[in-house]
């Protein structure tokens, strides 16, 4: 049974340290694997301090990880509103948006992300991604390129880049 949480401060002050307390004790949940725990305490953080980009956005990559990818939407869509300038939440709901099958809205995040940090190999490279799922094998291949103009070394993307080329020939 779980212990009933501490009544809500009413002093702003300890409201804001009650809500540090409990999003360091939800990084701790996640980092050990009691993703259920995590939940409940960035959902309490939240009760304390409905701003939380953090919490809406840890509690995003939790519910992706329990696979309630409504839920991890969601979160990351209320991160965004709270600080649209973040170019790693539209990437992380993008991820979600492509494990759910989404591919077009993921291209649409992706592509944000890259209006705010067009130094991102890894969104060029996960856009890329989507491209080549969505059967753009040639806008998989620019992306793939772009990612490799950032990072020479980037393996995955020289593979994919090769799977998309060899799509592309018909030799697949």
């Amino acid at each position: 049974m779980q212990p009933e949480p501490a009544p809500i401060p009413t002093d702003p002050e300890a409201r804001r340290q009650q809500a540090a307390q409990l999003l360091h004790e939800a990084g701790l949940h996640r980092r050990t694997g009691d993703l259920e725990a995590a939940v409940a305490a960035f959902s309490r953080v939240l009760e304390l301090d409905a701003n939380s980009f953090s919490a809406y956005n840890n509690r995003g990559l939790t519910f992706l990880e329990l696979g309630a990818y409504a839920d991890a939407i969601s979160d990351f869509t209320a991160a965004i509103r709270l600080r649209p300038d973040r170019a790693f939440v539209y990437t992380n709901r993008a991820g979600v948006y492509q494990k759910s099958g989404e591919v077009e809205s993921a291209i649409v995040d992706y592509t944000s992300a890259l209006e705010i940090d067009p130094e991102s190999a890894s969104a060029y490279f996960l856009r890329g991604n989507c491209f080549y799922q969505a059967g753009l094998y040639q806008k998989a291949i620019d992306d793939y390129d772009r990612a490799l103009k950032l990072n020479k070394k980037f393996k995955d993307a020289i593979n994919n880049k090769r799977l998309a080329q060899e799509k592309l020939s018909g030799k697949s």
